[in-house]
């Protein structure tokens, strides 16, 4: 049961980092373009 337990903690942690890694730079490039249009 450990085992399983600190799998799976480690794969939601990789999976949690990975959507933030994917989530921040698109966000970033919504707010970006959001504001080149505001600019614009």
């Amino acid at each position: 049961f450990l085992h399983v337990s600190v799998c799976l903690h480690v794969s939601v942690s990789l999976h949690v980092s990975v959507c933030v890694h994917v989530s921040v730079p698109m966000h970033t490039c919504k707010y970006f373009n959001l504001h080149l249009e505001t600019f614009h």
